[in-house]
């Protein structure tokens, strides 16, 4: 792939900008630069081909087909509901029995997406989220060896927090990649007790439960795993 792979790269990234086929995308995901999530101002994936060799070993590629095929057989037999929308409409519709999980553009770092994301969206974000009637979980970048991120601080005081430190491998040059700290930001009386986290040399194989909030609600048990990978 990575001596004869770049043309057929540019043929699946071309084919995915016009039919969106999701195995394309998965494909592009894991063999783009980086892993890098980028699109132009038509909504087109432009991000170019990925020249590392550990992406295109084979037990990298097994690990991805594993992963999919365990998702697969978790979102069997389910009632799933995909939306397109602005994210404040589909927040209107939450209601107490619901866990909201957000993933919002990262504020002070790579945040020219083409749809624009600023601090007053993100500083929305926080205040919508806080009078939501159920609970609530929201990522975002803490800090690096050269910044502390301000919004936290600013915006999300009061909330609880869990943080875990790995490397950001997005970056232009090998300087630019270094450690992050990331944050898990809690609305208060739905957090579990916290436990010691580290960074590791190389991906851990972790198992985690799913089901565990829906099913201890309903059942006082807890089932349906899912093993995946932490980097």
């Amino acid at each position: 792939m990575l001596s004869r792979g770049e043309d057929y790269y540019y043929e699946v990234r071309e084919r995915f900008n016009k039919s969106r086929n999701p195995l394309d995308f998965i494909f592009l995901n894991r063999s783009c630069f980086n892993g890098v999530m980028r699109f132009n101002s038509k909504g087109e994936f432009n991000v170019p081909f990925c020249r590392k060799p550990d992406r295109f070993r084979q037990a990298y590629v097994t690990k991805i087909v594993n992963q999919i095929s365990q998702i697969r057989k978790i979102m069997h037999d389910k009632d799933w509901e995909f939306r397109v929308g602005d994210w404040r409409n589909v927040l209107e519709n939450v209601t107490e029995d619901d866990f909201v999980y957000l993933d919002p553009p990262y504020i002070g770092r790579h945040t020219d997406y083409y749809q624009q994301w600023s601090e007053d969206d993100a500083a929305d974000l926080v205040r919508i989220a806080r009078d939501l009637p159920c609970s609530f979980a929201m990522s975002m970048w803490k800090e690096n060896k050269y910044r502390i991120n301000y919004y936290v601080t600013r915006y999300c005081d009061g909330l609880i927090e869990r943080t875990f430190s790995h490397f950001d491998h997005v970056g232009a040059t090998v300087n630019h990649r270094n450690l992050m700290q990331e944050a898990l930001l809690i609305k208060p009386g739905y957090a579990t007790s916290s436990c010691h986290t580290e960074q590791c040399p190389k991906a851990v194989h972790l198992q985690f439960n799913l089901d565990e909030v829906e099913h201890t609600a309903t059942t006082g048990k807890a089932h349906s795993y899912c093993n995946s990978w932490l980097y």
